[in-house]
């Protein structure tokens, strides 16, 4: 992944299957979060994959929850790089 620090960032790991990048994409802008960036990197078709986000503001331990829970993820981190 190639991905500029910032201050606000998500990090997921998953399997790659259809529907995760709109299904974040979608939690995300639901608790009115824009997201500046985003890269995203399998190692397989239906393999794992990764996938990174700047975002404008931190995200709460609720949307963390919620992305986690429909999308399936087994990781799923936001950090706040400066406060």
């Amino acid at each position: 992944l190639d991905l500029p620090p910032t201050e606000n960032l998500l990090f997921l790991r998953y399997t790659d299957k259809p529907g995760v990048v709109g299904t974040v994409g979608n939690a995300v802008g639901k608790a009115g979060i824009n997201i500046a960036g985003m890269q995203v990197a399998r190692n397989r078709a239906g393999g794992e994959a990764l996938m990174a986000l700047n975002v404008d503001s931190s995200i709460s331990a609720q949307v963390v929850a919620a992305v986690a829970k429909e999308t399936g993820a087994e990781l799923v981190r936001a950090l706040t790089l400066i406060s």
